[in-house]
């Protein structure tokens, strides 16, 4: 078997600042004190100590932690309720090369300051495979580099060659990621503030993304751009899901005075979440549009099996965004919530699963008030989250621009840095130029994250100025555009 440093396999530590590398996997060249050998795999004076003393390296997998539910004395066995993954402490085994002791020094001192750069971006550590086209780039945080006893005492200094044997121990990130830019997982494309019609407001995500975490989502950076003139958007509702239907059903207009309230629809909505059968992760959720609402309503969901006895009932609630004052909202949707539901239940003939959907509508104070409910939207998704700008707007606002975008910023995507996720997601509004970040605004939720075959879903209220009622207009339109950070718990490969 041929050594490492002697096939096309590729480790070296690249430090952001500078893009500097620094082979890891040279052929032993010795440091003179003077230039740059490490940029160069051939001639670098790092060696990798694949050997007895070193010890075989290969990235480590960050062990994932696991919180289980269930168990005894309760019951046999327990059931994955959450997982997540600590960093990777893992070590590597390094030889130095230099001709003299003091030179091997500068060589152990300069690997030191690299990975241990807190005071600036963590270094980078890339990883190719022999006979791979592709390098996995994770993070190193800190690192512990001390001498092997045989430095002192045995290698040192044998005549013109001195070598130092350092037996590295880093903590780095559990995930490796691309450098510079994400996949693409939504082309910038046109959404219409609408659950029907082309387009409407959900767009599957690109088939065949990359990453080993699919499965389990990984972040996306997602960029909304209203298009319609003249529109502030006042609150933004973001998910990724498996599927969203639209439908009329139930849709009635109905009034009334109770403060205790009463139903709207007669006609059950009915919400076909057969999926969930043999998926887990995903949940159930109800958003209603209403034609027509006054400002003292309130509105509440019931779900009842189909066909059977109701088992939920949400809380009392109106839209996210309303106005102080009387009278009537128009145009507004509502978030109705999500239930629990026996996702994941493989039962002998349980062929589908599918829900009666109901609406209340109630008078905080008791005056005459009315729902007019238009359509819904149900989703089954994975995640949710509502944007509010707290009346700050995309629109033109004293002296900032008409052109403004917002901006999901879940992971870092910047040249010469890894894509992986940031601790925490934030959103922004920001100028067309992308280089200044003017407002932060308010995520409740989950941000969309990618996973396989699924979409991404956008809904929004807005209002002609901030004086004005937000309002859903179903003819309002935006471009929506998406791009993911694919994860690799080890090698990457050819994506």
């Amino acid at each position: 078997m041929p050594d490492i440093e002697a096939t096309t396999a590729e480790m070296y530590l690249l430090d952001p600042a500078t893009g500097t590398k620094y082979y890891l996997n040279g052929n032993g060249t010795k440091y003179t004190g003077s230039g740059t050998p490490w940029t160069v795999r051939n001639t670098s004076p790092y060696k990798m100590a694949m050997n007895d003393k070193g010890g075989r390296y290969t990235p480590q997998i960050a062990q994932a932690l696991k919180q289980y539910g269930g168990g005894a004395p309760f019951r046999a066995g327990q059931s994955l309720a959450y997982k997540s993954y600590p960093n990777v402490v893992e070590p590597i085994g390094l030889q130095l090369y230099a001709s003299n002791v003091d030179n091997a020094l500068i060589l152990k001192q300069q690997i030191d300051r690299i990975l241990n750069a807190v005071s600036g971006m963590p270094c980078i550590w890339a990883v190719l495979p022999n006979g791979s086209a592709s390098p996995a780039y994770f993070e190193i945080y800190s690192a512990d580099i001390p001498e092997t006893p045989d430095f002192i005492n045995d290698e040192a200094y044998i005549g013109s060659l001195a070598v130092l044997r350092a037996n590295v121990t880093w903590d780095r990130s559990p995930f490796a990621g691309i450098l510079s830019a994400g996949e693409t997982a939504v082309a910038s494309a046109t959404v219409n503030n609408t659950g029907t019609g082309s387009p409407d407001d959900d767009l599957a995500l690109a088939a065949n993304l990359s990453g080993d975490l699919l499965s389990e989502g990984q972040p996306m950076n997602v960029v909304f751009t209203p298009t319609t003139a003249s529109r502030e958007v006042h609150l933004v509702y973001l998910a990724t899901n498996f599927s969203r239907a639209y439908t009329t059903t139930g849709a009635t207009t109905k009034t009334t005075s109770l403060v205790g309230g009463e139903p709207i629809n007669s006609s059950p909505i009915p919400f076909d979440a057969s999926a969930a059968i043999t998926r887990k992760g995903l949940s159930p959720r109800c958003l209603v549009q209403f034609t027509a609402l006054s400002v003292a309503a309130e509105v509440r969901l019931h779900v009842a099996y189909k066909g059977g006895l109701e088992f939920f009932t949400g809380q009392w609630t109106k839209p996210a965004v309303v106005l102080l004052g009387s009278g009537s909202m128009s145009n507004v949707v509502v978030d109705m919530g999500t239930w629990p539901m026996p996702s994941g239940r493989r039962a002998n003939g349980l062929a589908a699963l599918n829900f009666d959907l109901y609406l209340d509508v109630r008078s905080t104070d008791g005056s005459s008030v009315t729902a007019t409910f238009s359509f819904s939207e149900l989703l089954l998704y994975y995640t949710f989250c509502r944007i509010k700008t707290l009346y700050q707007t995309l629109a033109s606002q004293d002296d900032l621009p008409n052109t403004a975008y917002l901006y999901l910023d879940c992971f870092q995507e910047q040249t010469g840095y890894p894509c992986l996720p940031h601790p925490n997601p934030m959103a922004w509004r920001v100028d067309t130029s992308g280089t200044v970040f003017r407002i932060p605004y308010t995520i409740v939720g989950t941000p969309p994250r990618s996973f396989a075959g699924a979409s991404l879903y956008a809904c929004w209220m807005s209002a002609a100025n901030a004086l004005t009622q937000p309002t859903r207009a179903v003819a309002d339109a935006a471009t929506l555009a998406a791009r993911h950070a694919p994860l690799w718990r080890t090698f990457r490969g050819s994506d």
